[in-house]
């Protein structure tokens, strides 16, 4: 007989980081470190787009990406945060439980699962708040500088899926491509 097991709903992609994806000949990929939320510049040369942008432009461009995604919450902050607000108060419980052995115990253990429950719940509420008002921030800076790259044939991109990259995707790359298909 197999275990079985109990998840929560939509508790897996509350910790589940995603993983950057690798630049391209189109897109170039811009990974977050998570520890100081800032993003690798070290990646980036002016010939990665022909000479279209410096790389002091694209030092600007990041710093006020950081900026915005400076209140998103990283997994390794949702792990740090679970643990100080479930797995510390389960073990002073089973400790008290362990060494002291009181008679009745019952109401104690449905107390603290009933702070799980709504601990949890309230994580993942204030989660979404937050990541709400990182897209809202983000998107402001991308109206800001947005315009100023497309006219040199470039766009940012701030993937849906995740905070843990951003992309400067080479659109003039794509026009070359079809003006070549249409001769």
């Amino acid at each position: 007989m197999d275990p079985a097991t109990i998840t929560f709903p939509g508790f897996r992609n509350l910790c589940n980081a995603k993983s950057a994806p690798s630049s391209t000949e189109y897109v170039i990929v811009f990974p977050m470190n998570p520890s100081d939320k800032r993003f690798s510049r070290t990646i980036y040369s002016p010939e990665m787009t022909s000479g279209r942008v410096s790389t002091k432009e694209v030092h600007q461009a990041l710093s006020l990406f950081e900026l915005a995604m400076s209140r998103a919450v990283t997994p390794s902050d949702f792990k740090k945060s679970f643990c100080q607000r479930f797995l510390l108060p389960f073990l002073m419980l089973w400790a008290l439980w362990t060494f002291f052995m009181p008679r009745r115990f019952e109401p104690f253990w449905l107390c603290f699962a009933f702070y799980c429950v709504v601990g949890i719940y309230y994580l993942s509420k204030k989660k979404n708040a937050q990541t709400k008002r990182v897209k809202e921030d983000s998107q402001s800076v991308l109206d800001f500088v947005q315009p100023g790259y497309l006219k040199k044939g470039l766009r940012w991109r701030i993937p849906e899926e995740s905070f843990e990259w951003i992309e400067l995707i080479k659109e003039y790359r794509g026009m070359i491509n079809i003006y070549f298909r249409i001769k």
